[in-house]
């Protein structure tokens, strides 16, 4: 009974502060970008937002140790919002003083990608423990040569699929929404795979050729100097723009796959 009633709720605590960690992330990441002279000194100390995370992190621990059944949700939010703000400087603390370093995102997407993980496993352990069972030998052979011969070709891909992730985030909401519940099993995962893998060029490619038409277009004047703060509103606009449609009309195509899939005789 407790374990039926516990799981879900840990696993939606952890999801809770995973999506608040992304914006919090992000917007510390845009504040700074827009606005960074703006920061808050007193007495000759400088006082970096990683603070304010380090505030939010204890705050939060100390609600989910001390604090009512009825707090959790709130002390899961805060831990996601501390964990955001004190991530965006995690490179400056690494460095001792360059803020601008791709150690940040390194460390970040790892993070994200080990919590997201731990996240499904503390929900869905048992049945993909009991899927991966169920493989066979030469099954297995094949995955791992399939991992081998993809992995490369993630990493060369990885800068723009990391500036594509507005894109995806679109074509999974979208795919959330109108696609069904999400199933742990054989045949749903390659469904799912099938509807997936022809999202990922619909997103990215659209997201490279506006990229080179942008450097074509603005590339000179960009390189004589700092841009005009007016032109930098509307590349972001329109890049982020670019991302979301691709990743509706994504979403849309593995929808239709999806729909497809269970039921054959359905047209996409």
């Amino acid at each position: 009974m407790s374990g039926e009633s516990v799981s879900p709720r840990k696993s939606w605590l952890s999801a809770l502060a995973l999506l608040t960690f992304l914006p919090a992330f992000g917007l510390a990441r845009l504040f700074t970008y827009f606005l960074p002279r703006v920061v808050v000194e007193q007495s000759g100390i400088h006082f970096h937002h990683f603070w304010y995370g380090i505030i939010l992190l204890a705050a939060s621990g100390w609600l989910g140790i001390a604090g009512d059944v009825r707090w959790t949700r709130l002390a899961a939010i805060m831990y996601g919002l501390g964990g955001g703000l004190l991530a965006d400087e995690v490179g400056l603390l690494l460095t001792l003083g360059d803020y601008q370093t791709e150690l940040t995102y390194t460390v970040v997407v790892g993070a994200v990608g080990v919590l997201g993980t731990l996240s499904v496993f503390q929900r869905y352990g048992r049945e993909i423990g009991l899927e991966l069972k169920k493989f066979t030998l030469s099954e297995r052979v094949a995955y791992f040569a399939l991992f081998i011969l993809v992995l490369p070709l993630l990493i060369l891909s990885l800068a723009q699929v990391q500036a594509s992730t507005v894109g995806l985030i679109a074509a999974f909401l979208y795919r959330a929404k109108f696609g069904g519940a999400w199933r742990i099993s054989r045949k749903q995962f390659s469904a799912e795979l099938a509807g997936f893998l022809p999202v990922l060029p619909i997103i990215i490619v659209p997201g490279l050729v506006s990229g080179y038409l942008v450097d074509a277009a603005f590339g000179p004047l960009m390189n004589q100097g700092e841009p005009p703060l007016s032109l930098l509103p509307v590349l972001i606009l329109a890049g982020i723009g670019v991302d979301v449609i691709a990743g509706l009309v994504g979403g849309w195509i593995w929808v239709r796959i999806l729909r497809r899939a269970a039921n054959p005789a359905t047209r996409l």
